[in-house]
């Protein structure tokens, strides 16, 4: 079972699945924890790693650009998702910036990331050029997701954002509900297998 999965999911074959996995995060967060905010190193990552990081999908469009009359926009990630499921914009900010003010209303970052995922769906809807050929899947409901600073206070609010236009989750949560997945994939396998309590991501 773990050399098929690390066969199905291109990893090292010398190390287990559980492993790598915990590598990959590992170096997740050496990456958004930086003071200097290196967004190319960020956005690379999450795109040569997105089957393990981002919200499961089956397929991903890194920097994809959207054209509207004379105008152009590019957003971060484009998730195809599963039959059933509505398409996902993603935008990525600086994890080093608020999410929320003391009060705990939205910052103004956070404002500013969410008219962005915005207007690309403005961009989407009014254009159909932007729908052509494979980003058919494109048209009707999109699912919008912003990720923006560190850390898991007021997870309740950001849990509650899927009951809004958009979803707002900082680069901790991101990683929470990605290592939640893989746990779900690992334990249903194994119990498939009679094996009780597998090696999961803590």
């Amino acid at each position: 079972l773990d050399l098929w999965n690390k066969a199905a999911h291109g990893l090292p074959k010398k190390a287990s699945l559980t492993y790598n996995l915990r590598s990959i995060f590992a170096a997740f967060h050496r990456i958004v924890k930086r003071k200097a905010f290196l967004e190319g190193r960020i956005h690379g990552f999450l795109n040569a790693r997105s089957k393990f990081l981002l919200p499961s999908h089956k397929k991903c469009y890194f920097k994809h650009e959207l054209y509207l009359n004379d105008k152009k926009r590019v957003a971060d990630f484009i998730l195809q998702r599963e039959e059933g499921l509505p398409a996902m914009l993603i935008e990525l900010e600086n994890p080093s910036v608020k999410m929320f003010k003391k009060n705990g209303e939205w910052t103004a970052d956070a404002n500013h990331a969410r008219n962005q995922i915005t207007e690309w769906v403005r961009f989407i809807d009014e254009n159909p050029a932007n729908t052509q050929g494979e980003f058919g899947f494109l048209k009707g409901p999109k699912e919008r997701l912003v990720v923006i600073g560190r850390g898991l206070e007021r997870l309740d609010r950001m849990i509650n954002s899927k009951y809004q236009d958009t979803v707002m989750w900082t680069y901790d949560l991101l990683a929470r509900e990605a290592k939640d997945h893989w746990n779900h994939v690992i334990v249903e396998q194994y119990n498939l297998l009679g094996i009780v309590n597998p090696g999961t991501l803590k």
